[in-house]
């Protein structure tokens, strides 16, 4: 079995697109046969690239194709209707299929028409690992999909993988390991990067606490707001903070630190409602605990922090790895009041030697406190409809009202959305605003929104477009961040009824028929086709004598 160590991509790539080729370079890698696997992750997709450098033909639509299955649940064993496999879809080598396990060696059937988030591109050409034009394949994973939610404060997430590729010229089918829809537990396993390595734009990193996740110090102004609007990861506007917070040290200035000795640090803590409240408050302790990953070169090892009865934090060697680089402190805010909290470090050899460190006050603005927002009525004629309720349309240019709120008390509002949805995936705005909107500046950063309203305002209605069931939501974000995604927390309130238009008749249609696909590599009756082999040599050495 082998292992692969996911790299974390810094690159916003659009939905149903792939990683463009700039992004491969520091890839993680692992040998296959007859080629190499590349692997990049962010906190949504699993990017991988199969470099086949063994399959010189240029024929597509072939028996040219992959397998990479999955074991979902990690368990070493096929589990129906669990695990899945991956291939491309048969004659269309562009679209990614998805086929559930039924039992060992077979998958259940796919319909034609299934759509998933996941995707796959063929390409044929050169690439870093041969000069000569080979069949390569691009593939993105959902991990929402396969049901993977990356948490910067547990151990990385593991993909255990089997994979087939398979070549019409020259000929071969490649297993690795042999049987990979039975053999679960011999799979190899890719390991997700975490997170977002917080390094910095050169420059912008605080002198000690070098900022808040991928959020960097001098990028939160004097009242504890979050702002970056040059191109990054993410881009807070004016952002309050929430959640659990990683405190993420400054890379330059730790290892000087280590080596002048430092071996702990106690966390001062301070809080106030206002910025004078806070700055006239005496500084104390402040105690919690975390736990962080640390990579020893084949594991994660669990390892617990807290502090001694000094209030003493242990610093750790600044050139281990570890999930979470440089994490100083991990702050729970759960129980802490909203408002205006600041920090500051100072390092020690024990706890009666200081070591002088570069003077910093971290201030955080904190919020946790989500907007409140409620659907009150829907109107029709500008009178109440019960929810569920069936309602007739008097015309063709008849529709209804909508009477909302959507009201944040602290004052740190992103943005509000009134929709309406129908049928299979259809949507509509109704409504929208937001703090980006100059008019609900003029007192920022505090935008409170909007407390009572109806929409489209009278005479105004909407009309709904075919008679249907329909879900009529309010929802609103908060302008707060936890340090690695913005905005951060977000709520919704809605009711459904379903609009008659005039002159319709509600019939039910028979279903279609279903038309189903089984994927590449079976025949017709469900029966793996060709022996793969796992060949002794992996890379570009597989078909070399």
């Amino acid at each position: 079995m082998a292992n692969v160590r996911s790299k974390w991509t810094n690159n916003t790539v659009a939905p149903g697109t792939m990683l463009p080729a700039s992004e491969w370079s520091d890839a993680a890698m692992m040998t296959i046969p007859a080629g190499y696997m590349m692997v990049k992750n962010d906190a949504d997709n699993l990017y991988i690239i199969l470099d086949v450098v063994g399959d010189k033909g240029n024929d597509p639509g072939t028996n040219d194709y992959y397998w990479l299955v999955i074991d979902s649940d990690n368990n070493g064993a096929v589990t129906t209707d669990r695990d899945v496999l991956y291939s491309p879809w048969p004659g269309q080598p562009n679209r990614l299929g998805r086929w559930i396990m039924a039992r060992p060696n077979a998958t259940w059937p796919a319909p034609n028409s299934q759509v998933i988030a996941s995707s796959t591109r063929m390409s044929f050409g050169p690439t870093s690992h041969s000069p000569l034009n080979h069949r390569i394949w691009e593939i993105r994973l959902s991990l929402s999909e396969m049901g993977i939610t990356l948490d910067p404060t547990g151990p990385a997430p593991v993909v255990r993988f089997g994979l087939r590729i398979a070549s019409s010229t020259p000929s071969f089918i490649f297993e690795y390991p042999v049987n990979p829809l039975s053999a679960f537990s011999s799979f190899h396993k890719i390991i997700l990067a975490n997170m977002a390595p917080a390094i910095y734009p050169a420059g912008t990193a605080g002198v000690v606490i070098g900022g808040v996740g991928i959020i960097p110090a001098t990028k939160i102004n004097a009242a504890g707001y979050a702002t970056i609007s040059e191109p990054y990861r993410i881009n807070p506007d004016a952002a309050a903070f929430g959640g659990t917070l990683d405190l993420i040290g400054n890379t330059a200035t730790l290892p000087g630190l280590w080596a002048a000795g430092a071996r702990k640090y106690r966390v001062l803590h301070r809080f106030g409602n206002t910025l004078a409240e806070v700055n006239a408050a005496a500084w104390a302790p402040i105690r919690q605990n975390w736990a962080n990953y640390r990579w020893t070169g084949t594991t994660h090892v669990w390892e617990s922090f807290g502090p001694d009865s000094n209030h003493l934090y242990p610093l750790v060697n600044p050139a281990l790895d570890y999930s979470i680089k440089a994490l100083l402190f991990q702050w729970n805010t759960s129980t802490e009041p909203n408002n205006i909290h600041q920090f500051k470090i100072d390092f020690y050899r024990t706890a009666a030697i200081p070591v002088a460190s570069p003077p910093q006050i971290l201030t955080l603005r904190l919020d946790n406190k989500l907007p409140e927002v409620k659907l009150i009525d829907t109107l029709h004629n500008g009178l109440p409809v019960a929810p569920c309720a069936i309602e007739y349309m008097a015309d063709s240019n008849d529709g209804v009202q909508l009477a909302f709120k959507a009201f944040d008390p602290e004052g740190d509002l992103y943005n509000y959305t009134l929709s309406a949805e129908w049928g299979a995936g259809q949507s509509e705005v109704i409504a929208t605003d937001s703090y980006a909107n100059p008019a609900n500046r003029t007192t920022a950063p505090v935008w409170h929104g909007i407390s009572s309203a109806t929409m489209p305002a009278s005479p105004g209605k909407w009309v709904p477009p075919v008679t249907c069931a329909y879900l009529f939501r309010i929802s609103a974000w908060a302008r707060v961040t936890n340090g690695y995604t913005y905005p951060y927390r977000w709520v919704s309130d809605f009711r459904t009824l379903t609009l008659v238009k005039p002159g319709i008749k509600l019939t039910v249609k028979p279903k279609p028929p279903l038309v189903e696909m089984i994927p590449y590599g079976f025949d017709t009756k469900g029966k793996i086709v060709g022996k793969g082999i796992e060949p002794n040599k992996l890379g570009r050495e597989t078909l070399t004598k």
